[in-house]
């Protein structure tokens, strides 16, 4: 599945950049490298290197100014402030889940109804991929994988408004969700409801497909409030 291959490639530039920037080989402050060169010492494409410094920006790890180039974050000084950010903002994040919450069942109801066995195919290989993402604790790719199951039904309702909703929707809090994936409460929760929205959908079941994917939804609400929660008593 291409899908996969391009996921598990964006996985390994993140990890790989992520290390060198822990290890202290790029210093805080420091512009990376054109993107074309970039490109050639990591054998990538510029998709794959976009995506993963999207990824690497989510994370903390750098920092990405328009017009400008590429940049190492100071990392530390940043994930230790990103909570403050989150509490913040907790009514946006409500925002947020209310229109997934509006948004991604209607697209559901259209997904099942186009369903085809190739692209139910596609989900399960996603889906097979999370799983060992669960298992590996891989929060970088965690983050990835349960975009791209998300992003795929979505595609698969064909209505192109709600799909540009969504993927505002994905690079407006991406970071959040990059820390969400941190915990491991979050991403263990989502995995037994993935799996039974693929059951549902191969069973060609709109409704309990809708309705697993509004208990999903409730769940990741219920997570984020308790992290939101634990983060104003710290």
């Amino acid at each position: 599945m291409e899908q996969i291959k391009r996921i598990s490639l964006t996985d390994t530039v993140v990890d790989t950049i992520k290390e060198q920037i822990i290890m202290g080989t790029f210093k805080a402050g420091e512009k990376f490298a054109p993107e074309a060169a970039l490109c050639k010492e990591l054998d990538v494409s510029r998709p794959t290197l976009r995506e993963a410094f999207k990824v690497l920006e989510a994370m903390g790890y750098v920092e990405l100014k328009s017009g400008k180039g590429s940049f190492v974050a100071d990392w530390k000084k940043k994930i230790e402030n990103s909570k403050p950010l989150f509490v913040a903002n907790r009514a946006t994040f409500q925002e947020y889940i209310q229109v997934r919450q509006g948004i991604e069942p209607i697209a559901m109801r259209l997904a099942v109804e186009k369903l085809t066995d190739e692209k139910y195919r596609e989900l399960e290989a996603i889906h097979s991929a999370f799983v060992r993402a669960v298992d590996k604790k891989d929060a970088a790719q965690l983050l990835l994988l349960d975009e791209a199951f998300h992003e795929e039904i979505m595609k698969l309702s064909g209505n192109k408004l709600l799909i540009n909703i969504s993927k505002s929707l994905v690079n407006l809090f991406r970071q959040f969700r990059a820390y969400t994936f941190s915990d491991s409460g979050v991403y263990s929760n989502a995995l037994p409801y993935h799996t039974e929205i693929l059951k549902q959908m191969k069973e060609r079941n709109v409704e309990g497909s809708v309705n697993t994917l509004i208990r999903h939804l409730q769940t990741i609400e219920s997570d984020m409030h308790a992290l939101l929660g634990t983060m104003m008593s710290e």
